[in-house]
């Protein structure tokens, strides 16, 4: 099997060039493989410039999304490991402060009391 060979476009804008959809849509020729290996030119195919930004606009909303969703899912995570551990220290020190205000430290008998 034997690759086609294809040609540049006559123009191709440089990197610095700034190029208008509606210059493209003018000037797009779409190649089209013909019988033997050779590349032809077709008919100028229109592009809808509307629809086609909808759907790079669809394409990368969905990858924004994507990311947003596990961005969502970290920060979700580690807020709840925050306040996991805060909840622990401020009940911990809420004993602590309650316990240090009694008059009588006495704890029940046969009951345990654990601050740490």
């Amino acid at each position: 099997m034997t690759a086609a060979l294809r040609l540049p476009p006559g123009e191709v804008p440089t990197l610095t060039e700034v190029v208008g959809p509606s210059e493209l849509a003018a000037t797009t020729v779409v190649p089209v493989d013909e019988p033997g290996g050779r590349v032809g030119s077709a008919d100028p195919v229109p592009i809808d410039e509307e629809r086609l930004a909808e759907q790079i606009l669809d394409h990368v909303q969905q990858q924004i999304d994507q990311v947003l969703a596990r961005l969502v899912e970290g920060l979700v995570r580690d807020l709840h490991e925050t306040l996991a551990l805060t909840l622990h220290d401020t009940v911990r020190e809420a004993v602590a402060k309650a316990l240090a205000r009694s008059p009588e430290r006495a704890v029940h008998p046969g009951h345990r009391s654990s601050v740490d």
